[in-house]
Formats: C-alpha cells, structure tokens, sequence
C-alpha cells in the first residue's frame, strides 16, 4: 500500500519503476524523477493505462479517490480513456469556437468606430 513517506523516499534508478497500490493503482517513478499516478484497467478483454496526476500535485488519497470513480466506470463498461479524449476534443472546439466568435466580435466593433 503506498503512503506520502514512502512516494517521498522513492529513489531515481535507471529505469522507470512502478509501486502498487490495491486495485490497479500505481505510481510511476521515471528516471527523470517524476512521481505519477496511474490506474489500470481492463475494457473488452484490453489493458488500458488512465493517468491520474503527479505526485504530490495529486495525493494518494486523491488518486485513491479517483481511482475509485474510475473503476466504477470502468465496471459499468465505459472506456475512460476514450471518455477523457472525448472532452479534450470538445473543449477543444469550445476554445476554438470561442477564439473566433471574440475575433468577429473585435472586427465588429473596430467597423462601428469602438
């Protein structure tokens, strides 16, 4: 089970290395010496890998938190990771459409004499 103490103490190697926690939570350690936590899960038989956050941006006991609703999606049968490149993609085109709605907007008011 990992703890604040021991993610704190995790030691840079060579390679990137993983520390377990229950049900499919981990942290990665890279060579780099970023800390992230990751959870695994399985949708139609395949492995899947969601990212939850940096350490110590995001706690254990938040990555806990997050894997707890992840995974209860996961056993509902939605692909989270698919969920998640769905709402970047949308907030995308919001941001988008935003920019360009401001932008005729500003040339509306630049004809008027603002």
């Amino acid at each position: 089970m990992l703890t604040d103490i021991a993610i704190r103490k995790a030691q840079v190697r060579d390679k990137p290395y993983k520390m377990f926690d229950p049900n499919g939570l981990f942290l990665l350690v890279t060579p780099a010496g970023g800390k992230l936590s990751r959870f695994r899960y399985k949708i139609g038989g395949k492995e899947k890998l969601l990212s939850i956050g940096p350490y110590p941006e995001v706690m254990v006991s938040a990555a806990r938190d997050a894997r707890d609703e992840a995974r209860a999606g996961a056993q509902a049968g939605r692909d989270l990771s698919l969920v998640r490149r769905q709402l970047r993609a949308q907030a995308a085109n919001y941001e988008r459409f935003s920019t360009s709605r401001r932008s005729i907007i500003s040339d509306i008011d630049t004809n008027l004499g603002r």
